[in-house]
C-alpha cells in the first residue's frame, strides 16, 4: 500500500502519510507476529505534521495497545481483523497500489 507524503519511524515501527483512495491521513503500525503485518488508523493532518514528536510516538504506542478496538482503527492487512467496512477500505487502499515494472 502506497502512502503519499510517507514518513517512516523505523525505531517505533510505524509510518504515516495520506491515503488518497479513502481521502484520509493514516498511521500504519507494524504488528510483529509470525508474519509481520500492518494495522492502519486514521490520524489528523495536524498529527501527521507532528512527525518526529514524542506525542506522535505515544499515539503509535496507544494504537498498538488498543489494536482493532481503537475508535480510529480503519483496517488491517490481516483479513480476519477487519469488519465489513474495514475490508472495503483495505480493498480500496490496495487498489491504489500501482505496479510499475520500471521500479524493478
Amino acid at each position: 500500500m502506497n502512502l503519499q507524503k510517507e514518513l517512516v519511524s523505523t525505531e517505533n515501527l510505524y509510518r504515516v502519510g495520506y491515503l488518497s483512495g479513502i481521502n484520509k491521513y493514516v498511521m500504519c503500525c507494524v504488528v510483529p507476529w509470525i508474519l509481520w503485518y500492518e494495522r492502519c488508523f486514521e490520524i489528523t493532518e495536524c498529527e501527521y505534521k507532528s512527525f518526529g514528536s514524542k506525542t506522535l510516538d505515544d499515539l503509535a504506542k496507544e494504537f498498538c495497545n488498543d489494536g482493532v478496538k481503537s475508535h480510529r482503527f480503519l483496517f488491517s492487512e490481516k483479513s480476519e481483523e477487519n469488519t465489513k467496512e474495514g475490508s472495503r477500505l483495505r480493498k480500496i487502499a490496495l487498489a491504489d497500489d500501482v505496479f510499475d515494472s520500471n521500479d524493478l
